[in-house]
């Protein structure tokens, strides 16, 4: 156990100045980093108990999916930041003379600003249905632990859903517009339903008495 945490405190430093970038997009991609990372320890917990076994190959499997999902939340981080000087570039040469190159060059923008985002939504869902998994099949004193990676999922889903639309506010393909919108909702509402479902079940379990729990964990075995 490390005592000397650092809290990636340059992160957040960044992130309150008055500038924008870091943003929302960065945020979230922290977030979304979190979420796995709590994946992560669940399923490390659970692999090292003799309890869960059986599961050790999935549990392994899970394990190996939340490294690279919390990699490539990493990655979003700089993509987005990227992206969107990118847009601010370009937005500050719309006064140039070749109007009709610098709006494709705005809309280009605008687009790549969108598609970090969207990757973004796609790494929360992969990580919930994980999470929701190890509910299931891991530690059971980590459910919550497990739970907690869902709901940060949501936020990281709820807060890319917004950034999507507001980058495509001005891209003028209607026919991409609808559809990246239309992708990004599905998962967003997947995920929340997942999130409802997950928080309904460990309320009513976690509000009982642990010996009641236990004896309506094997009731359920026998039926």
């Amino acid at each position: 156990m490390n005592d000397n945490l650092d809290y990636n405190s340059e992160f957040i430093s960044q992130l309150a100045e008055a500038s924008p970038t870091p943003g929302g997009g960065g945020a979230a991609g922290m977030a979304g980093m979190l979420a796995a990372a709590l994946a992560r320890m669940v399923a490390g917990l659970s692999l090292g108990r003799r309890k869960y076994e059986a599961h050790h190959p999935e549990l392994g499997e899970i394990l190996k999916q939340a490294e690279q999902i919390q990699a490539d939340f990493e990655q979003s981080i700089q993509d987005d930041a990227h992206v969107y000087k990118r847009v601010i570039t370009v937005l500050s040469h719309q006064n140039d003379k070749n109007e009709k190159a610098t709006t494709q060059a705005i809309e280009d923008a605008l687009i790549g600003a969108a598609q970090v985002p969207l990757g973004v939504i796609q790494l929360s869902g992969q990580l919930v249905e994980l999470a929701e998994r190890l509910i299931e099949i891991g530690l059971e004193h980590a459910r919550a632990d497990a739970a907690a990676a869902i709901f940060l999922a949501q936020g990281v889903c709820r807060t890319s859903l917004i950034n999507i639309k507001a980058n495509m506010r001005e891209v003028t393909d209607a026919k991409l517009k609808t559809s990246w919108v239309n992708k990004a909702t599905r998962i967003v509402k997947k995920v929340n339903e997942t999130a409802d479902r997950v928080e309904e079940k460990l309320s009513a379990e976690l509000s009982m008495p642990r010996s009641d729990s236990r004896q309506k964990r094997r009731r359920r075995k026998r039926s």
